[in-house]
């Protein structure tokens, strides 16, 4: 699945798609059993990048602990 952040002119409408971005991931990681220590949890709510996002949640499905979503690859 490609996404094209382009399209989302606006930065109401990319924080807006970000948050729902962060819920995600936010469960997968939960649904995977990995714990999400506060200071991860801040970096991810923070985040309004949709790309980065993105990238963290596809990291979320393979990883076995949260400081590998955030690890440069």
């Amino acid at each position: 699945m490609t996404s094209s952040v382009s399209r989302y002119k606006s930065d109401f409408a990319r924080r807006f798609m970000a948050v729902g971005k962060v819920e995600d991931l936010l469960m997968v990681l939960e649904a995977r059993g990995i714990e999400v220590t506060d200071a991860a949890r801040q970096r991810i709510t923070e985040c309004t990048d949709p790309e980065q996002l993105d990238r963290w949640t596809l990291r979320a499905l393979t990883v076995t602990s949260v400081e590998e979503v955030f690890a440069d690859r």
